[in-house]
């Protein structure tokens, strides 16, 4: 399966020197492909699968690579956090204006039920978005979609 992603308009950063703290992705969030197919990212994958994006790369817009990495990754019901860590004075000064719009993780799927419920992944990286682009979701709804009650 190709590789998922999903937008966030995330919440307010917590930058410490040229790093910085955020949500990268909230529990039954939506995320696609890039022919556009819908899958669902479950409790569960998150919950199991959070610190996989450690070690990630960090883009920006998807298309442009940034430096650093993602140095931890958690997960705190709803969201998982990530630490992003070595990021340049460019990115963190874009970070901390008007033009940041928020966060997209990028995950490759491991485990998919019938119904396009992702219920395992691997983290792959974030991309932070900035003007013009915007995220597909606010932080409060974070492209969420009703919740399947299946066990883990």
């Amino acid at each position: 399966m190709s590789q998922i992603q999903s937008a966030l308009l995330s919440s307010t950063p917590i930058i410490e020197g040229n790093s910085v703290t955020l949500s990268i992705v909230k529990t039954d969030t939506k995320a696609y492909t890039p022919t556009s197919d819908e899958y669902t990212l479950t409790k569960c994958a998150l919950e199991s699968s959070a610190d996989t994006w450690e070690g990630g790369i960090i883009t920006v817009n998807h298309t442009h690579l940034e430096k650093g990495q993602i140095s931890s990754a958690w997960f705190e019901d709803p969201f998982v956090y990530a630490r992003l860590e070595g990021l340049s004075t460019e990115a963190v000064d874009a970070i901390n204006s008007a033009a940041y719009r928020g966060v997209s993780q990028e995950s490759q799927p491991v485990e998919v039920k019938s119904d396009k419920q992702i219920t395992k992944l691997n983290g792959t990286g974030v991309t932070l978005v900035f003007f013009p682009e915007t995220p597909a979701c606010t932080m409060t709804n974070g492209c969420r979609v009703a919740s399947s009650n299946f066990p883990c």
